[in-house]
């Protein structure tokens, strides 16, 4: 998203069109409108849910995968926040990406242990 945003500045265009999973509209709504605050500079999206099989944005839920895509999104529109709009801003993000990533990691797998230990109950 951030390298959409300096493709469309640099090439004096107005608008993009993002085509993704759905679960994944949200983050991406997150780091285009909060962190990368493409309104401000001009810029306008669309963001157009693919149509996948195993999402049911009512009954996501009761979908092994749809869960487990939603859990890890539970951590990742977070780790952006923190990653892009705060560590990247005051410069400080490389510095800090091992430990973000060994905590990112650890939390990833809690999320996806636990799911798969109450779902295959």
């Amino acid at each position: 998203i951030k390298y959409v945003k300096t493709y469309l500045l640099e090439h004096e265009l107005k608008s993009v069109i993002f085509v993704t999973d759905p679960p994944h509209a949200r983050r991406i709504d997150i780091i285009a409108n909060t962190i990368l605050d493409y309104e401000g500079v001009g810029l306008s999206f669309i963001i157009v849910g693919s149509e996948v099989s195993w999402w049911n944005e009512n009954f996501y839920f009761l979908n092994k995968k749809a869960l487990l895509f939603t859990g890890l999104e539970l951590i990742k529109i977070p780790y952006n926040y923190i990653a892009y709009g705060i560590l990247e801003k005051y410069g400080v993000l490389e510095s800090a990406k091992g430990m973000l990533g060994d905590s990112v990691r650890l939390c990833k797998k809690f999320i996806l242990d636990s799911i798969a230990r109450i779902w295959d109950k």
